[in-house]
């Protein structure tokens, strides 16, 4: 029996990578307002209470309304980021204080964090009335390391009409410092333990092309899905449905028998077999 260590270790960070500034007096770096939180319910050109510059963002937690901001077609490393960092101001007067909102970072609308409640992010764990206070997302807490964001949502986390809130200084913080290296992990293999040859049809490729397949020597080569999902047999004819137009493509011009003569289907056949693939082919029943 034979013992490997493995030891893992992430990516290293960006050599030039600098903090992202999300929002100050307004969004930054492509960051676009695709909120959901009804138009009353929030203004990111609040006048006061700021926490530096001229506007804030004033929100009002409204039975599960929230913002939402987006920096389409670009994508940011979490690897070059030590964390998510904002202040957040409780408001003032009867009822101020005390909100539950969410927050999740988001990369192409989906999720990439756990939802994470404000107040545990800010010291003494309640978003407190007439101050600012400083709300910190540790990504390496959080085990945020990895892949990649473009987005973050900020919510209502009660399902009710709470009091309106203020939000300054979104920033992305620059990582400074190495994030957690990855432990050793030992790996037993016994080679003589229900030992047996695998099968060489493992090694296949779906379609491919004459070049490659030559290249790689593929054992098979499929032909099924995508617009051949729609092949009718009888006429050689495949279509495209909306990933372009419905379109009808035909393959074989000779349509004097059916199946046609040197139709698209034999013919993936013929070529798979001259060169040594064996053919796998998915027969459509879409209809």
């Amino acid at each position: 029996m034979r013992t490997f260590l493995l030891v893992f270790l992430f990516a290293a960070s960006s050599a030039d990578a600098t903090s992202l500034g999300f929002y100050a007096d307004a969004l930054q770096n492509g960051f676009a307002d695709q909120s959901w939180a009804n138009a009353g319910d929030y203004d990111l050109a609040n006048t006061s209470p700021v926490h530096t510059g001229a506007d804030s963002i004033r929100f009002t937690p409204n039975t599960w309304g929230g913002l939402q901001f987006v920096a389409g077609g670009s994508e940011f490393n979490f690897i070059d980021y030590r964390s998510l960092s904002f202040w957040v101001h409780g408001g003032s007067g009867a009822g101020a204080g005390g909100q539950t909102i969410w927050v999740i970072v988001t990369d192409n609308y989906d999720a990439v964090s756990a939802t994470i409640d404000v107040a545990t992010l800010v010291p003494g764990g309640t978003i407190q009335p007439d101050a600012w206070q400083l709300a910190t997302l540790d990504f390496d807490a959080a085990q945020l390391t990895t892949g990649t964001f473009n987005g973050l949502n900020i919510m209502d986390g009660t399902g009710t009409l709470q009091h309106a809130l203020y939000i300054d200084d979104i920033v992305f913080d620059e990582r400074d410092s190495p994030p957690p290296g990855g432990g050793t992990v030992a790996v037993s293999v016994d080679a003589s333990a229900n030992v047996h040859a695998f099968s060489p049809m493992i090694f296949g490729v779906a379609f491919g092309d004459a070049a490659r397949n030559a290249q790689m020597g593929y054992t098979v080569r499929r032909w099924g899905g995508n617009s051949v999902t729609r092949y009718n047999w009888q006429v050689d004819v495949h279509n495209t449905a909306s990933d372009y137009f419905y379109e009808n493509i035909p393959g074989a011009g000779d349509r004097t028998q059916v199946p046609p003569i040197g139709n698209e289907a034999d013919a993936f056949v013929g070529d798979a077999l001259s060169t040594g693939s064996q053919p796998l082919m998915t027969i459509p029943t879409i209809g």
